[in-house]
């Protein structure tokens, strides 16, 4: 099961930070073509994108398919649970986002980006918070899909696809695709 909490958008910077620092230190990241050893196919981390997906960049709902999506209480917790299918013809990364509601109206986002689904791959997730005493019975939820974090991640091979699918010029560093 996947399970990430930001309630607050500072821990999602701090996570960024921590995902693009062990990027580093793993050797994903790219720096000039005169590295010593660089294969031209090697993967590297598009730092204006990554920012922009972690901001949250929703995915055309002709993307994916959500099967099912459930919010419920259990004995220790509210949960929400789905199954989201890549609907793509290829492999793409998505940020699935359960928003809890309280009883008082404040929102608590638990977002994760589990990776790249392959064509057709049906993904079964969880997310959960607490306490249980804070939510309605039953309580209130609903999903947001976004283009994946992941997507920042890309080899030459397939930076342009990713790029166009997406609607990002990588020169201008923004999103092109009028959202």
């Amino acid at each position: 099961m996947f399970q990430c909490l930001h309630s607050r958008s500072r821990s999602r910077w701090a996570w960024l930070a921590i995902a693009i620092g062990a990027l580093a230190l793993s050797g994903c990241i790219v720096g000039s073509d005169d590295d010593a050893g660089v294969d031209e196919t090697s993967s590297f981390v598009d730092q204006a994108l990554a920012l922009e997906l972690f901001d949250g960049w929703p995915t055309p709902e002709d993307m994916y398919e959500v099967r099912s999506f459930d919010c419920a209480k259990t004995t220790d917790r509210v949960e929400a649970t789905m199954t989201i299918v890549n609907t793509n013809d290829f492999s793409w990364g998505f940020g699935v986002e359960a928003v809890f509601y309280t009883k008082d109206g404040e929102a608590i986002p638990s977002r994760t980006d589990p990776g790249f689904w392959e064509p057709g791959e049906a993904v079964e997730l969880s997310q959960w918070t607490r306490p249980l005493d804070d939510f309605d019975d039953p309580p209130r939820c609903e999903l947001n899909i976004y283009h994946g974090t992941d997507l920042a991640v890309v080899s030459d091979q397939t930076k342009d696809t990713v790029y166009g699918r997406l609607g990002w010029d990588p020169e201008n560093e923004e999103r092109i695709d009028g959202s």
